[in-house]
């Protein structure tokens, strides 16, 4: 048997059993951070809804004022 042949499988069976030891542990500690970029998704989402409807507010109330004021103009 070729020992290229037998070394390259060797390295081929340990990289398998060093990663069935090892991916339990990084999936371990990535969940967690997988999660906290989640919430912080969530969170950035929440505060740009509530920036634009308070934005949505202040806009519908100037339209207000000026369609107020074109009345009033109108009225005298």
């Amino acid at each position: 048997m070729d020992y290229r042949l037998l070394k390259t499988f060797g390295l081929g069976v340990g990289s398998a059993l060093v990663a069935m030891a090892v991916f339990p542990v990084v999936a371990a500690v990535a969940r967690p951070v997988a999660k906290g970029f989640v919430k912080g998704g969530l969170n950035l989402k929440d505060q740009a809804k509530q920036a634009y409807a308070e934005s949505k507010e202040k806009v519908e109330d100037i339209v207000a004022e000026a369609k107020e004021e074109i009345d009033e103009e109108k009225g005298s």
